[in-house]
């Protein structure tokens, strides 16, 4: 692929190291660009990982653990106990941290491993994984214990 040196719209040269021409046709494109986390400002996709797979992830290990949370005796577990709710809130928030791609979530000291063991985006699936498992497990404690 050969860089295009003269604009097709206008015939112009292209301005020395720059992706847009004057009449604002484009070079090229760079890297796909989004919000950043901590403001308004676009940065690089660095993921490059769409939200479809964390959340099949997700449901696939919700449905598992769910299953697993209604083979469990669940006699010691007194009703109205909180253990399902903190489930819950736990797993969403962990949920939600691999969906939105929080960089303070993945730059955290205890994620710093997964990011290093998988890269970024298995990461995302590993979070995932571990926040559809705590909510699944909640929703089978739910039929017990309610």
């Amino acid at each position: 692929m050969s860089a295009e040196t003269v604009c097709p719209l206008c015939d112009r040269p292209r301005p020395r190291g720059a992706n847009r021409c004057r009449c604002n046709y484009t070079f090229e494109y760079g890297p796909p660009m989004r919000l950043s986390a901590s403001g308004g400002s676009l940065r690089p996709d660095r993921a490059g990982l769409g939200q479809a797979p964390i959340v099949a992830t997700a449901v696939i290990a919700a449905a598992i653990a769910y299953f697993f949370g209604t083979g469990i005796d669940h006699a010691h577990l007194a009703p109205g106990t909180p253990i399902p709710w903190i489930l819950v809130a736990i797993g969403l928030f962990t949920v939600c941290g691999a969906l939105f791609d929080w960089s303070w979530f993945m730059g955290n000291r205890r994620a710093r491993l997964f990011v290093a063991l998988f890269g970024r985006g298995g990461a995302r699936v590993v979070y995932g994984l571990i926040g559809g498992a705590m909510l699944g497990f909640a929703a089978g404690l739910f039929g017990h214990v309610a």
